[in-house]
This record gives C-alpha cells, structure tokens and sequence, in this order.
C-alpha cells in the first residue's frame, strides 16, 4: 500500500488519484457502499500496514458503536468490512 506525501510532509492513503482521510467512517457513504466501499478498504488496507494500533483501536470503537441504537446499523457494515479487509492475507 502506498501513501502520498503531501508538501508538508504528512502522508495519507490514496484511491485513484484522490488523497485520502485515514478516518475509516468518513467514508461510509452511500456512493462508497453502492461501489463497494473501494474507498474506506484503501484507508483500512493502509491503516493494517502503516497504523495497525490506530486500526485496531477503530475496529474495537465500531464494535462498541454496532450495540447503539442510532447508528448501530452503520457500525456493524463498516466492522464487516474491517472484518474482511483484515481477514485478506
């Protein structure tokens, strides 16, 4: 996985040209879901390989969140997809 480096040195993942947020939620939208969520597995696929701490700690955040009412249902699609992306060798 490779990150672009801004000018100021900051890296962050990238998706067809476009630079990325490394926030797996910012991305759960529902043009990402109707293309499968290419955009929120790149930020998880770079987080594995550059920030597995910061992973693990977002997919622990989404568990808690799939147990809430309001928005349970959206943490429990994202962890599925956190589940499948970390399950890939």
């Amino acid at each position: 996985m490779e990150l672009i480096e801004l000018p100021d040195g900051r890296k962050f993942p990238q998706y067809n040209g476009e630079t990325l947020s490394w926030s797996i939620g910012l991305y759960h939208t529902v043009t990402d879901q109707r293309e499968g969520f290419p955009r929120m597995r790149t930020v998880i696929r770079a987080m594995r390989e550059h920030r597995p701490e910061e992973l693990k700690r977002e997919r622990y955040e989404m568990l808690k969140a799939s147990f809430g009412r309001m928005f349970g249902h959206n943490a429990k699609i994202a962890l599925s997809v956190i589940e499948e992306e970390i399950a890939k060798p």
